[in-house]
Order: structure tokens, then sequence, then C-alpha cells
């Protein structure tokens, strides 16, 4: 089901091969008030295929990462997940 709204598929589905989603990456960067700035992008569309997904850990450059995950359900609520990490 595609869309310009925010509502998302109304059940479950079973993706086909050519089938293709876009990831939202939330991005948070300090701000001049000392708070945070929350900035929305696209990401990388991903297609199914006839294999399934693949998660392929790559290094990253040192320094201090907040790494998260935001959950949300089809009645809209959210269930963020953080941890932060350092990479050296």
């Amino acid at each position: 089901m595609a869309g310009t709204d925010d509502t998302g598929a109304p059940r479950e589905i079973t993706p086909q091969q050519g089938d293709t989603f876009t990831l939202l990456d939330k991005w948070l960067e300090p701000s001049s008030s000392g708070g945070m700035s929350t900035t929305y992008l696209e990401g990388k569309t991903l297609t199914f295929g006839d294999q399934p997904l693949k998660w392929e850990q790559l290094y990253a450059a040192a320094g201090d990462y907040m790494v998260g995950f935001i959950i949300e359900d089809l009645d809209g609520n959210q269930y963020p997940v953080y941890t932060q990490v350092t990479v050296e």
C-alpha cells in the first residue's frame, strides 16, 4: 500500500519480490539553545528479492555515537530504544 500520509498499512504485510521500502532516518544534533534539534531524512530504499534481507556490520570512525531505533505500531504508538556507544 502506498501513500503520502503517516498511517501505514492497515494490517500486516507479506512483501513480495520487487516490493520496496524507504528508510526514514531521524538525526538528533545539539542545538545552539543547549537542546537537541531533530531532522528527518530519507535513507536507502530497500528492495525485496528472492533472498531475505540481511544486516552487514561495518566499522565506524572512532568517536562517541548515540544509536537507537524507534519502532511504531499500527496505532501510532512509538517505542524508542537508545544507547550510547564509543568506537575506538
